[in-house]
């Protein structure tokens, strides 16, 4: 009875992941393909794309023992991110006007690296110690590099909205960066350890997008803009692999049991 229940628990976890990666292809051509960017296929699919890796992560939190605080913590952040999407689009569909550079939108998003920070705090112990400062440092880091592309944008785009807006997420992702690198140093080694490289993978991901989006509009650069497109979408795919390969790894019969042991 165990034996089938784990041989369908395998066949659930290779139809998701057969969805993800139709959904992930199709995707990819519409992304290549200029004439689909009119008719908003990649983002239609992008985020169709979220949505999925948003119920993996509560799926995440509601079956897996280790951590189980800190998959709860990322599918709320992911929540709140794309709760910030549907808001984005409804305005700009309603209105028929872009977002404003700083807006209740800004709220949900900035939640989401709140949301992402505890997770690793609470449930991973990281960062402490030492690993305060160096986070300090970190974004001191982003900090200086933002105040030089100040300096180096035109001055029609230095507005203060617009900088306020647009570059507290690169400084932010910077430091989220290094809160995920310094877990997966901490983790001992295990299928955890391999999970946790691939979230680091997707903050870096979701960084490079921001950034680049933040350097094409205040440079401004438009190709480095459009580029932030494809990582935005590569970051959820990103998290999305870890959490399955984490499921198939927990479902296999030579896998250990791991115990709830999370920083509480």
């Amino acid at each position: 009875m165990e034996n089938e229940s784990d041989s369908k628990t395998g066949r659930w976890y290779r139809h998701v992941a057969n969805i993800g990666a139709g959904l992930t292809a199709f995707w990819l051509l519409s992304y290549l393909i200029p004439a689909t960017r009119t008719l908003m296929l990649d983002t239609i699919l992008a985020f169709l794309i979220g949505l999925l890796v948003t119920g993996l992560l509560w799926w995440a939190a509601y079956t897996l023992t280790h951590p189980r605080c800190f998959w709860a913590w990322l599918a709320a952040a992911w929540t709140v991110a794309l709760l910030g999407s549907i808001a984005w689009g409804v305005y700009e569909l309603v209105t028929g006007e872009p977002l404003p550079y700083l807006s209740l939108v800004d709220v949900l998003y900035l939640t989401r690296y709140v949301l992402i920070l505890v997770a690793f705090w609470r449930c991973l112990g990281v960062p402490s110690g030492e690993q305060w400062i160096r986070l300090l440092m970190a974004l001191v880091v982003g900090t200086a590099v933002v105040i030089g592309a100040f300096f180096l944008s035109v001055p029609v785009s230095r507005q203060t909205a617009y900088w306020l807006a647009g570059a507290v997420y690169p400084i932010l992702d910077v430091g989220l960066l290094f809160v995920a690198v310094e877990a997966r140093r901490c983790e001992p080694e295990g299928r955890l350890r391999n999970t946790l490289g691939l979230v680091a993978l997707a903050l870096l991901a979701y960084g490079a997008a921001n950034w680049l989006n933040f350097f094409g509009q205040a440079i401004p650069f438009q190709p480095a803009a459009s580029l932030s497109t494809l990582f935005w979408p590569l970051s959820d795919i990103l998290v999305g692999l870890g959490v399955l390969s984490l499921f198939w790894t927990a479902s296999s019969p030579q896998a250990p049991a791991e115990s709830d042991d999370s920083v509480s």
